[in-house]
């Protein structure tokens, strides 16, 4: 009886603190992007439509009561671990949690893999009062990794590259050319002797100005 009690107050806890993190009317289930079907063009925020190498984006609204924290959901993440990706536009402060990690928080980009603890995963987006008054547009990806059978030693996140941002896509256009030219910097090891020649003919002119009084 202690038993069926302890489990069913561990379920209620648990479908509390996800519910405390993503409200049934605020869960946007994510839609992955195979990795083979990553989009490799630089592509900015505010252009619709857009996945650079999976991300998908959403914005963080200030002092905005009416606008929820964005939360995402994912599914299929049973014994697996969870990769997370985001990149906050401008450098911002951003905060992140799942219904059962800690929080989070970052300026600009920031990688993460930590172990699922379930079927869903829910991660919630917001800030805390270290950060700018404004709001945060950002882009995130959400991975999951294989399976226990396919990685025993459990080493699927040493193996991901924590590098691959969306600005990382971005490259000089083709044909840009780098300048190579120095300009000479002014020696002043010769400007002693400069100084001494000027003063040279300035004093040959005042002999013949005064020679020829």
């Amino acid at each position: 009886m202690n038993t069926l009690c302890l489990m069913v107050i561990t379920i209620a806890l648990f479908a509390t603190v996800v519910q405390s993190a993503c409200p049934p009317d605020n869960v946007i289930e994510y839609v992955t992007v195979s990795e083979d079907n990553y989009d490799r063009n630089f592509s900015k925020i505010s252009e619709d439509g857009k996945r650079p190498l999976g991300f998908a984006k959403s914005r963080w609204y200030y002092n905005r009561p009416d606008k929820k924290n964005p939360c995402i959901k994912i599914s299929g993440a049973t014994d697996r671990r969870v990769e997370i990706m985001v990149e906050a536009e401008l450098n911002a402060r951003l905060c992140y949690k799942t219904q059962t990690s800690s929080t989070f928080c970052f300026f600009g980009q920031q990688w993460r893999c930590i172990p699922s603890r379930g079927d869903d995963v829910y991660i919630e987006f917001f800030c805390d009062d270290q950060c700018e008054e404004h709001d945060v547009r950002f882009w995130y990806r959400i991975v999951l990794g294989v399976t226990p059978a396919e990685d025993p030693e459990d080493h699927w996140c040493e193996g991901r590259n924590q590098d691959e941002f969306p600005a990382n896509l971005l490259r000089l256009p083709d044909g840009f050319k780098v300048p190579t030219e120095t300009t000479t910097p002014f020696n002043l090891a010769s400007a002693p002797t400069a100084s001494y020649n000027l003063l040279a003919l300035l004093s040959f002119l005042t002999f013949l100005c005064y020679k020829r009084r």
